[in-house]
């Protein structure tokens, strides 16, 4: 008589429970966007990359889903990584995500993403790319200093003073405590000899920043040039 093999038969039954359940938790998409957002927020970007990624690759057109694939991207690189493509990545299905569902949180988080674009474009100095970014970047938030702020940079450093201070100018009203935008808008004025004016703009970013030296040494400067240069 043949012996039956009912412990190997139980594993085996036992497995094909456990492979079913599997299948039907990686079919369940409110599972996949729970367990993707409690490893993001444990900061575990790499398997929430995998959740968002099987998810996005289910439904394509969940919004939710990319979201959540562009943080942990994000994540992933604000973890320290040198690869500018994961920024990339991560603005491709945030976009992704704002076609889908328009939204001023995304559109905020993608501002932040175009910005931290510019400065790798500028470490690498690509200027005219790094431009376009920040272009995109304050079409996304029309209230973001930062974004106007570097750009004014860039266009200072192009020559192109006019529009730079005038970039500054927008900072501080965007900001009305930026100290960055005074600061900058100052040293536009003082490299167009216009010390009186640049004065005011260094005086005025120090009242915001008293400790910081480097402003008071530029606006001792520039009070001193504006009195003809006597002390």
């Amino acid at each position: 008589m043949e012996k039956r093999d009912y412990a190997g038969e139980t594993m085996k039954h036992l497995l094909l429970l456990l492979l079913a359940l599997i299948v039907i938790s990686c079919d369940d998409s409110g599972n996949l966007l729970k367990k993707g957002s409690v490893h993001l927020a444990l900061g575990d970007y790499i398997r929430a990359r995998e959740c968002f990624a099987s998810e996005v690759d289910r439904h394509p057109s969940s919004a939710a889903a990319r979201i959540g694939l562009g943080k942990a991207l994000l994540q992933e690189y604000a973890s320290g990584s040198r690869d500018s493509t994961l920024l990339v990545r991560s603005i491709t299905q945030l976009e992704a995500a704002r076609t889908l569902r328009p939204d001023t949180v995304v559109e905020k988080l993608l501002s932040l993403v175009w910005l931290k674009r510019a400065e790798g474009l500028l470490a690498a100095a690509d200027t005219v790319t790094a431009l376009q970014a920040l272009s995109r970047s304050t079409s996304l938030d029309h209230a973001s200093a930062p974004p106007v702020n570097l750009a004014g940079i860039l266009y200072f450093h192009r020559g192109e003073r006019d529009k730079a201070l005038n970039l500054f100018r927008k900072v501080i009203t965007l900001d009305t405590a930026s100290v960055s935008g005074r600061f900058n808008a100052g040293l536009v004025l003082w490299t167009d000899r216009n010390f009186t004016v640049a004065y005011d703009y260094f005086f005025a970013a120090a009242k915001r920043s008293p400790d910081n030296p480097e402003i008071l040494l530029w606006a001792a400067r520039a009070k001193k040039e504006a009195a003809g240069g006597t002390p």
